[in-house]
């Protein structure tokens, strides 16, 4: 007998893992699909990623989705890799862009995917000046409210204040 690891036949995932444009082809899933989600089960409809199984029940760890912009009929960008979730099928992944399986098991909380989104979190930041107070959108900023919600205090990378010199403001 082989000393290989066998597991279960899983389909490849080539389609819609690449970073985004606006001109991306569609990410979800070509049919309808049941997930479970940190020990809650999910039924979606066909087109769905991981992103949105989330975004319809509470789940055991916060899953900030930065540069989703779905909202704006752009579609999911998978760049900053802040929502990024545990799957059991196929390990760590962005679930913006991720499509919803049938069958698939998600955790939230596993100590990798807060890892994950912890490091890409600060990320983000360290190309922020994170002044917050001065700046017209605090209160309405999803990246400060990413921030509270994984109670960041000191970004592991710095901020802009950490540096030279600032971005210039666009005043245009």
């Amino acid at each position: 007998m082989s000393s290989e690891h066998h597991q279960a036949e899983i389909p490849p995932l080539t389609e819609g893992i690449a970073p985004g444009t606006a001109t991306d082809p569609p990410v979800g899933s070509e049919a309808a699909a049941t997930v479970t989600i940190d020990g809650t089960e999910v039924a979606l409809d066909a087109g769905s990623t991981l992103l949105d199984a989330l975004d319809r029940i509470e789940t055991d760890d916060y899953v900030p989705a930065l540069c989703h912009y779905g909202r704006q009929e752009i579609g999911p960008r998978s760049e900053c890799r802040t929502c990024m979730v545990d799957t059991e099928e196929y390990g760590i992944v962005p679930a913006c862009s991720f499509p919803a399986r049938d069958g698939m098991t998600i955790n939230t909380a596993a100590t990798e995917a807060a890892e994950a989104r912890d490091v890409n979190l600060d990320l983000v930041l360290s190309d922020h000046n994170l002044r917050c107070t001065t700046c017209g959108k605090n209160g309405r900023c999803e990246l400060q409210d990413a921030s509270i919600a994984n109670e960041v205090e000191e970004p592991r990378y710095g901020v802009l204040d950490d540096r030279d010199e600032y971005e210039p403001l666009d005043d245009s």
